[in-house]
């Protein structure tokens, strides 16, 4: 809302000591849930600052497809770097996935995830946050009931080309599953096909995990600003 309010904690302490903003400078500020505002500081201090709030809009800056990507998590900095890219990408839902193979089994993964997707919406303008979910079995996201187009990245001699060109290509939700290192079980695979999910072998190679993620949402990047463009 328009007016004052007051900027504290971690978001306080890289405006006021990393970005060493000055007052009377303009600031924009989001609110995680698609809301942004341009702010005027009025205020610096170390534990807190005052900023006036003009008009809000609702800019979200994400997919007009309901993305969830479940995804095994990569060793050390490919984490982060992955969560950054399905964050700028519009991704709206990233699921850590625990896998038959999966070599990362954190215990903290929903609160580290949400720290490099926060960082990442600030970097590239988008206003609300992507849902980090809690670890989940591979075998409990498969049972979920969900309405949505369902995709399991599998790497085989005969590359399909999922969701793009195909007669249903045109949905409101979509599921993609990225296996670990080492993919999928076939029964992983077999028990997921069950559950209404078509293979996608986006290339014959075999793909890191976190590139294999970054394929898939710019896939679905690239189908929505194709149909944009067709609109237009």
């Amino acid at each position: 809302m328009p007016g004052d309010a007051i900027l504290e904690g971690p978001e306080n302490h890289h405006l006021a000591n990393v970005m060493r903003i000055q007052q009377g400078e303009t600031i924009t500020l989001f609110d995680g849930m698609g809301n942004k505002a341009l702010g005027i500081l009025r205020q610096v201090g170390k534990r807190s600052s005052l900023v006036e709030v003009g008009k809000v809009d609702f800019q979200a800056g994400v997919l007009p497809i309901h993305l969830t990507v479940a995804t095994a998590l990569p060793k050390g900095d490919r984490e982060s770097f992955m969560v950054e890219k399905l964050t700028e990408l519009g991704v709206q839902e990233i699921v850590p996935l625990q896998t038959h193979r999966s070599v990362v089994h954190p215990k903290d993964a929903q609160s580290r995830l949400g720290r490099y997707s926060l960082e990442a919406c600030k970097q590239c303008g988008r206003n609300m946050l992507p849902l980090i979910r809690e670890m989940t079995t591979f075998e409990d996201f498969c049972k979920e009931d969900v309405d949505a187009a369902k995709w399991i990245m599998h790497p085989g001699s005969d590359p399909k080309i999922g969701p793009f060109g195909s007669a249903d290509c045109q949905f409101a939700k979509a599921r993609v599953l990225i296996g670990p290192e080492g993919g999928f079980t076939d029964k992983e695979s077999s028990d997921a096909i069950a559950k209404g999910f078509k293979i996608w072998s986006h290339t014959p190679n075999i793909l890191r995990v976190e590139t294999a993620a970054i394929t898939a949402a710019s896939g679905f990047a690239a189908l929505w600003a194709f149909q944009e463009s067709r609109i237009r």
